[in-house]
């Protein structure tokens, strides 16, 4: 811990101001959820969820995997300025939400891609989730990742999001009976403009 005393105080102004002024907020990809799964396999973002269910549309599958292997080097480049790399990530997130709206998924595709792809949990995240409603601390969550599969992930795993508020990228459905992603609503959150 490079501050000890600023830690301390902050604690100490945190216990004697009450939870009523406190609010938690966190990223989700690999901060609420592991890095890693049990088994050593790099866990799925919410992007990656489309890309690993198993009825996914070969056509995006390739797309997805040629955008990740062109702007994900940029993304962690660390010779490249954030400011460089903002104009990237703008590029890959609008072109990788213009490929899943061309890709024909349903909404109730989102839950059978939750059903067939593993999140792990970072120790303690169901301990988060149970304080902050037991005290009625907001917690907000804010993801360059998709807000629909998010809320989908904390349902399955039995959270209670009444004090929950998801700032992320949402997703337009159709307004007939079989509801296909028709876009995204604007702007688009990603890696460097969601601080």
């Amino acid at each position: 811990m490079a501050q000890p005393d600023v830690v301390r105080e902050k604690i100490r102004t945190i216990l004697r101001e009450g939870a009523h002024q406190l609010a938690v907020i966190s990223d989700f990809d690999m901060t609420l959820t592991t890095y890693y799964q049990h088994d050593g396999q790099r866990s799925a973002s919410s992007h990656q969820v489309f890309r690993s269910w198993p009825k996914i549309d070969p056509v995006f599958a390739a797309t997805g995997d040629a955008l990740y292997a062109k702007y994900y080097p940029i993304e962690v480049d660390p010779t490249i300025s954030r400011h460089d790399k903002q104009h990237h990530m703008e590029t890959w997130w609008d072109s990788i939400h213009a490929a899943l709206v061309k890709s024909g998924i349903t909404r109730s595709d989102l839950q059978d891609m939750i059903d067939h792809t593993p999140v792990t949990w970072r120790e303690g995240a169901d301990t988060i989730f149970s304080l902050c409603h037991s005290r009625g601390v907001p917690l907000l969550v804010i993801s360059a990742g998709l807000a629909d599969l998010i809320e989908l992930i904390m349902a399955k795993a039995g959270f209670d999001r009444t004090n929950v508020t998801i700032v992320s990228n949402r997703m337009i459905f159709s307004d007939d009976a079989r509801e296909v992603i028709t876009g995204f609503a604007s702007p688009s959150i990603h890696i460097f403009n969601k601080d």
